[in-house]
C-alpha cells in the first residue's frame, strides 16, 4: 500500500501519513507484538497456523512506536485489535477499511481515535494485569483441574450466572481449577489462551454460583490456575473491571499489577463516504 495524503474523521488540515502495508510475516508479527507483550497477549493466539489463516494483518512503518490491526474472523463473528502508536494507528484507520461489524480491542489511550472511526456500544473498560514466576504470591489450593469429563458440571456452574458455554475441546486443550462443595462445582477460572509457543496465558472465565460469593472461592481457584500456568509459561495476564476494587485487590494480593488499561465495545465502521455515514448509523440504531 503507497504513502499518501488523507484527512481523517475529525482533522483539519491534511499532512501525510506514515507508510501502511499489509503482512503476514509472523516473524515481523511478533516483533511488533513484543512492544506490549501485556496488551498483545489474547493475540499470540492467532498465530497459531489452525487461526493464522483467519487473520489479517496491517503495520505502519517508520515510527518510533509501532502500530498494527489486526481483523479476524470467527465462528462468533469478527474481532479487531488496534495496538501501538497514535500515529501509526490514525494511518492505518484513514487506510485501510476494516469490515463493517466488529468487535473491538484497543488501549484505552487511544478511545479519541477509535470514536471518530467507529459507532461503539457496550463499551467496557478494563485494566490489564500480569504476574510472572518472580512476583506470584499465591498459596496452595484445594481447588482442583477440571477437565473434559466435568463439562456437564462446568457448564451447569455458568448457566447459573453469565450463560457462557464450553466446549469439551475447550477443556482439554486450556486450563481450568474448580472449587467443590458437598460434591457440587461452586467456583471456577480458566483460560482465554494459553499460548505455550509463545510463553503467555490469559486467565478468564472466573466465577463463583451466586450462593456461594464472599468466601474467596474465586480467589484461590485464580491462585491455583496461576500456579499451574506458570510452570508452562512465564507471564499470565487477566483483565478485571475498574471499578471492581476487591478484586484488583486480590489479585494483587496474589502478585499481579497493573501493566495497561484497555477498552473493548461492538463497533460499526463509520465509514468514508456520505452513505456509507448514513448505512452505519442506521445499522447502530437497528442494533440497540
Amino acid at each position: 500500500m503507497t504513502r499518501r495524503t488523507a484527512t481523517p474523521l475529525g482533522s483539519a488540515s491534511e499532512r501525510p501519513l506514515p507508510r501502511v502495508r499489509a503482512t503476514q510475516d509472523v516473524g515481523e508479527i511478533q516483533r511488533v507484538l513484543a512492544e506490549n507483550r501485556p496488551f498483545a497477549a489474547t493475540l499470540y493466539t492467532y498465530l497459531e497456523p489452525r487461526h493464522f489463516s483467519y487473520s489479517r494483518w496491517h503495520l505502519a512503518e517508520g515510527l518510533e512506536e509501532p502500530a498494527f490491526m489486526v481483523q479476524v474472523e470467527g465462528l462468533a463473528g469478527a474481532s479487531l485489535c488496534l495496538q501501538g502508536g497514535l500515529q501509526g494507528l490514525e494511518a492505518i484507520l484513514a487506510q485501510v477499511t476494516p469490515g463493517r461489524m466488529a468487535y473491538v480491542t484497543y488501549e484505552a489511550r487511544h478511545h479519541p481515535l477509535v470514536s471518530q472511526y467507529f459507532l461503539l456500544r457496550g463499551l467496557q473498560p478494563l485494566v490489564r494485569m500480569v504476574v510472572n514466576r518472580d512476583h506470584f504470591s499465591g498459596t496452595p489450593s484445594e481447588a482442583a483441574p477440571l477437565g473434559p469429563a466435568q463439562i456437564n458440571e462446568v457448564n451447569g456452574l455458568y448457566r447459573s450466572d453469565s450463560g457462557a458455554l464450553l466446549s469439551r475441546r475447550a477443556l482439554a486443550e486450556g486450563l481450568y481449577y474448580g472449587l467443590w462443595q458437598g460434591g457440587r462445582l461452586v467456583s471456577i477460572a480458566g483460560t482465554q489462551t494459553l499460548s505455550r509457543e509463545h510463553g503467555v496465558a490469559v486467565v478468564a472465565n472466573v466465577l463463583t454460583h451466586p450462593h456461594h460469593r464472599g468466601h474467596g472461592y474465586a480467589t484461590r481457584c485464580v491462585s491455583a490456575l496461576t500456579a499451574a500456568l506458570l510452570e508452562q509459561v512465564p507471564d499470565v495476564v487477566l483483565n478485571v473491571d475498574p471499578g471492581n476494587a476487591p478484586a484488583i485487590r486480590v489479585y494483587q494480593r496474589l502478585g499481579y499489577c497493573e501493566a495497561t488499561r484497555l477498552m473493548e465495545a461492538w463497533a460499526i465502521w463509520r465509514g468514508r463516504s456520505p452513505w456509507e455515514r448514513l448505512l452505519a448509523a442506521f445499522l447502530h440504531w437497528f442494533s440497540r
